[in-house]
């Protein structure tokens, strides 16, 4: 009988605990989740600045052998949208070398393999935002509205990785934060019987 009793006590403090577990984990699970930084909600083809979200027309042309491209540009719009003050057209693009598919480029910290290349450029009327950044190697140019600078100090930070799927298309994902508080986003996938070859 104090046997029963025992393990009917032992089972009855089993079955507590692992209650009290249960809530503990459910509790740090959602603690750990509203810690967590938010991931992106930018959809494929897809522009952000400043948090502000537009569809983007994207084209990729390829210099070189179309089984073996030299060089590569990306190119992006939005539509027209004209109104009274302006243009709120959102353009720009990304050439680069074949050497940096597949490989981020830290735009805060560039270290490119020798003798490539990498030019950034967007333009926003609406939004009165000029920005042109190129890169050789280590080396850095950064046009932002009136400034002109050779270095990265207007950057808080910011990456770009241009990946090839082959059989399937090349996908571009671009993260950027001027130091002033300007961010830009972009996600754009190009089928690769999309891309068009240029002499």
């Amino acid at each position: 009988m104090k046997k029963q009793e025992f393990f009917a006590n032992i089972a009855g403090k089993v079955l507590a605990l692992a209650a009290v577990v249960m809530v503990m984990g459910v509790a740090l699970t959602s603690c750990s989740k509203d810690d967590d930084p938010q991931e992106s909600k930018l959809g494929e083809n897809q522009i952000s600045v400043n948090a502000k979200v537009r569809d983007i027309k994207p084209t990729l042309h390829y210099y070189g052998n179309a089984n073996d491209p030299s060089e590569f540009v990306f190119g992006f719009t939005t539509d027209e949208g004209y109104d009274e003050l302006g243009t709120n057209r959102i353009s720009g693009g990304i050439s680069f070398d074949k050497e940096l598919l597949g490989k981020a480029v830290d735009l805060k910290n560039p270290s490119l393999p020798q003798n490539t290349s990498m030019h950034f450029w967007i333009h926003a009327n609406r939004a009165g935002l000029e920005l042109s950044y190129m890169t050789f190697g280590d080396q850095v140019e950064i046009r932002y509205g009136d400034k002109q600078i050779t270095d990265t100090s207007l950057l808080k930070s910011g990456s770009i990785l241009v990946s090839h799927s082959q059989g399937k298309g090349y996908s571009v994902v671009l993260n950027l934060t001027m130091i002033d508080g300007t961010s830009i986003e972009l996600k754009a996938f190009v089928k690769e019987s999309d891309a068009i070859q240029r002499t």
